[in-house]
């Protein structure tokens, strides 16, 4: 077996591994293949760990966990009791390394503004508010000098209670200030400030489970051995969300997964479904528990081997049933090897296969998929259903450090599209069609209530992207504020419904050249005329910053090919092609004739 071969079992391995003498061994393996096999895995991000205690222990294991993740870091520790100093002094080593990516890890001993024994309510509030803008104005120094995102995390409840039941009432708690400083935490954070909820984690975890004073005492160890994975685990995932994108799909078994028993053999009225067992009640909050993850923006779909008409008729007539098929983005239902029929999943939603995650209560099934469907997560489901929702959440496959509007209109989003995919079959003709959409589009700078959406697109994208560059939340923001730079965003409606924000393209101007840097767009939209409208505008805007070209690159990747030829059908002509595949374009401005789609336009100020 080669080294690859080898780091790629390792990260599998990792990616949902909770123990931490298993993580650690992991984590050494890692170390001794990553630099034979680094050639073969993406470019390495800059990661800066400030934490307020030691982060020796747990810091290889995070490199490996980020790495399971798609996200290869190079990790830079402050020593313990330094990142202050660190962040203060320009010359610093932290400043040296340019970090790419912060995490500033708090720890209880790190607070500073405790409340008297005495105080009020106001006065208790008052020490949260000081507490909170300390922390925020460390955040604020170290975005300023290197415009990146900062994932900052909040501090977990105090293991000790001296105050016993009083300490509920008690304005001065220790318990109920650190209650307050969170919350406050959350409320004021910046928009380049993700937090990390170690408090909900210390508490589903167990506070005294989470802590080690021996560990403390003696290393500064912020948190036990046993928390590690889990910290590093939910870390990870929340850092590689941000940068590159997260799960936009679940893919359900049927049997034994959404219901107890084989509904062909034991009939409808017999499957374990809703209240009269404890395992259905079970099966039915685990269909409650998709069902919120639906309401923020996760699509479903079935995959099963059964008859479909079958499959069909418990969704129409089973009461206890609470997802419905109108609440499935795809169905499909026959005795094909399941692979494949993920791919036409994929493929129907238009999405890649690693954007899928696949639940199956067989293992056999799993693993038939993980071999191949390499590119598709797949979680273990227990034999108990009633563990179902906690391995969901242990897979910490569904982090994302926002929720957008589009997020929450997804599901309704790609119902409306198969509509428009059924109608189009029943029109020969493509103009006719497009006419008949009746399309409107709001064009927009980039802009504030928009930014996490646009920067959400960039990062998800991969078929529709020009030059697949990934931006952080700050970096965008920075595009944006950028007075060489010319952007624009999408937003779509039609006669089905609201697309949302669904194309950005951003570009610098130098000089009497715009230099287009990045774009994307859904593909959900794909042969609308979208396309011809942004350059539209583009050609516009380059003209008013007296541009007399356009510049644009095609960087490929084994998912972009579909915008090959962009360039080339937006009018663009072919200035050299490198040897890996990569094409400049030039449009001149002056001869450029506009483009006629049937779409209705309207601008949004900045």
């Amino acid at each position: 077996m080669s080294d690859i071969e080898k780091a790629q079992l390792v990260l599998r391995e990792a990616s949902s591994c909770l123990d931490c003498v298993t993580l650690m061994r992991l984590a050494r393996t890692w170390e001794k293949l990553y630099p034979q096999a680094r050639v073969h895995f993406a470019q390495a991000r800059r990661v800066a760990l400030l934490c307020g205690a030691t982060s020796d222990t747990y810091a290889p294991l995070l490199n490996l966990c980020l790495a399971a993740r798609g996200l290869y870091p190079e990790i830079f520790q402050t020593p313990y009791g330094t990142w202050q100093q660190q962040i203060l002094d320009s010359e610093s080593a932290l400043h040296t390394f340019r970090p790419e990516i912060a995490i500033l890890h708090l720890t209880l001993q790190q607070l500073s503004c405790w409340p008297e024994l005495d105080c009020s309510t106001a006065q208790a509030e008052r020490a949260a508010k000081n507490e909170v803008a300390q922390i925020l104005r460390w955040c604020e120094m170290l975005q300023q000098k290197h415009r990146l995102p900062i994932f900052l995390t909040n501090v977990h409840p105090p293991a000790s209670n001296s105050f016993g039941n009083l300490a509920a009432r008690l304005p001065a708690s220790p318990g109920l200030h650190v209650n307050r400083v969170n919350l406050a935490l959350a409320q004021n954070a910046p928009s380049y400030v993700t937090l990390v909820d170690v408090a909900g984690a210390a508490a589903s975890f167990g506070v005294h489970r989470w802590i080690d004073s021996t560990a403390w005492y003696h290393a500064k160890q912020p948190m036990s051995y046993d928390a590690m994975p889990f910290f590093v685990q939910s870390l990870s995932a929340l850092i590689a969300s941000s940068c590159m994108g997260s799960t936009k799909c679940i893919v359900l078994d049927l049997d034994n997964t959404l219901w107890g028993g084989v509904v062909a053999d034991d009939g409808i009225e017999n499957i374990r479904l809703g209240q009269g067992s404890a395992e259905g009640e079970a099966y039915q909050d685990f269909q409650r528990y998709l069902l919120e993850l639906r309401r923020r923006g996760i699509l479903l779909a079935v995959c099963s081997k059964n008859e479909e008409s079958i499959a069909r008729e418990i969704f129409e007539k089973h009461d206890q049933m609470l997802v419905k098929l109108s609440d499935l983005s795809a169905f499909i239902v026959n005795f094909s090897p399941k692979a494949d029929n993920a791919r036409q999943i994929a493929h129907q939603l238009n999405i890649g296969l690693d954007s899928l995650v696949f639940l199956d209560d067989n293992p056999a099934e799993r693993e038939q998929m993980r071999q191949l469907a390499p590119q598709l997560k797949v979680v273990e489901l227990p034999a108990d259903p009633g563990a179902y929702v906690r391995a969901l959440e242990q897979s910490f496959l569904f982090e994302t450090p926002t929720i957008t509007q589009e997020d929450l209109t997804r599901a309704e989003s790609y119902a409306a599209n198969q509509k428009r995919t059924t109608f189009a079959t029943q029109i020969t003709d493509i103009q006719e069609f497009l006419r008949s959409l009746d399309m409107r589009a709001v064009l927009a700078p980039y802009g504030p209530p928009h930014l996490d959406r646009i920067t959400q697109l960039i990062n998800k994208s991969n078929q529709f992207n020009l030059c697949v560059v990934r931006y952080t939340p700050a970096e965008v923001e920075s595009i944006a504020l950028d007075p060489s730079r010319i952007t624009l965003s999408v937003r779509l409606r039609d006669r089905f419904g609201d697309n949302g924000l669904i194309s950005a393209v951003h570009g610098r101007t130098v000089e009497r050249c715009l230099a287009i840097e990045n774009w994307v767009m859904s593909c959900r939209v794909l042969d609308r005329g979208v396309e011809q409208v942004a350059i539209n505008h583009l050609v516009s805007a380059a003209r008013q910053r007296g541009c007399k070209t356009i510049q644009g690159t095609y960087l490929p990747t084994p998912k972009n090919g579909l915008v090959r030829e962009h360039y080339r059908r937006l009018g663009f002509e072919l200035v050299h092609t490198a040897p890996d595949g990569g094409m400049q374009w030039k449009l001149d401005v002056k001869s450029f004739l506009p483009f006629s789609p049937p779409i209705q336009i309207s601008m949004e100020p900045a």
